[in-house]
């Protein structure tokens, strides 16, 4: 398993409605790992829970220190609450280090950055060091009011301030998607980041783009029901060691790793974080994740082993 990194709460800091900002304070040698554009890190919360947080970018100039930004959910998995009710100034928590799906690629022409509430953390990251680089950007954000923004105070006063467009469901400013992304250059990349039903309208407005015109990141993966055809068991050989197994349609590839004693790094369990993918050497996937392009899916090398699998009665063969 992946080293974690201990760090301390040294602010905290209520910059939205529901919405509480952490500081967190890792060891000096831990000092640049904060500059990752679009990177999360996986917070290891004081009861055991396990939950993945997007870098800011607001401390990416201070020495081993990261932030954070948490929307205290009342009817979600209990990880959000715990941290904004529980965790104060001092405490100390787990984290590990950045890891990225969501990267910012640095060659092109210019970026729009569209951020849906607290979508707007790793966006934010994004206009950070685009301004800071001195690329042309815009971005939007969209929220139900001036009070469910994150990081107004910053925004108002940023570098890019100029470059911001905010809309606002209840001031009759929803943002028309299909206007919006119908006016984005060849040469413009897009970056979305924020609630499913946002992401699944972009997706289905930018049908076709690829990747190299459009990156989205979600919160959330609704896990689609298997196909008929595609229930079933099917065989892992682990290339590296040898070994192989039967996962049955009641299992998954990570359970039976672990099962193993074959260490693999895991978090969210829902194909969201990225972070027990896997190199595949071959095999018939099913990719049910929602935190690889549709041009890795494709090119079947690699896989999220919590959720995704491959068809029954065939062999995927992992670089384990």
């Amino acid at each position: 398993m992946s080293q974690l990194i201990k760090t301390q709460v040294v602010s905290k800091d209520e910059v939205a409605d529901n919405i509480f900002a952490f500081v967190l304070q890792a060891p000096s040698e831990e000092a640049g790992f904060a500059k990752i554009a679009g990177a999360h890190v996986d917070v290891h919360l004081p009861s055991g829970l396990v939950r993945q947080y997007s870098l800011t970018g607001l401390k990416r100039d201070v020495r081993g220190q990261i932030s954070i930004a948490v929307l205290r959910e009342p009817n979600g998995r209990g990880g959000s609450a715990e941290l904004c009710d529980s965790v104060v100034v001092g405490d100390d928590l787990m984290i590990s280090k950045p890891r990225n799906t969501f990267d910012l690629d640095r060659t092109r022409d210019a970026y729009r950055l569209l951020a849906g509430g607290i979508g707007l953390t790793p966006i934010l990251h994004m206009a950070i060091e685009l301004a800071e680089v001195g690329r042309d950007f815009q971005l939007d954000i969209c929220a139900r009011n001036r009070d469910a923004v994150p990081f107004r105070a910053y925004l108002a006063d940023a570098p890019f301030a100029d470059r911001v467009n905010y809309h606002f469901s209840d001031e009759g400013r929803r943002l028309d998607l299909a206007t919006y992304i119908e006016d984005i250059p060849a040469r413009t990349q897009l970056y979305v980041c924020g609630p499913g039903r946002m992401i699944r309208e972009v997706e289905k407005l930018t049908q076709g783009w690829g990747m190299e015109r459009v990156r989205t990141e979600r919160f959330e993966n609704a896990v689609e029901q298997l196909s008929a055809e595609d229930k079933g068991a099917f065989t892992v050989e682990l290339a590296r060691s040898g070994k192989s197994f039967l996962v049955p349609e009641d299992k998954t590839i990570l359970e039976l790793l672990n099962e193993m004693g074959v260490s693999r790094d895991s978090s969210c369990l829902e194909g969201v974080c990225g972070t027990c993918i896997t190199d595949v050497i071959s095999g018939d996937l099913i990719h049910r994740d929602a935190c690889l392009y549709d041009e890795e899916k494709a090119a079947n090398s690699m896989m999220a082993v919590c959720v995704s699998r491959a068809k029954p009665g065939t062999v995927v063969v992992l670089d384990l």
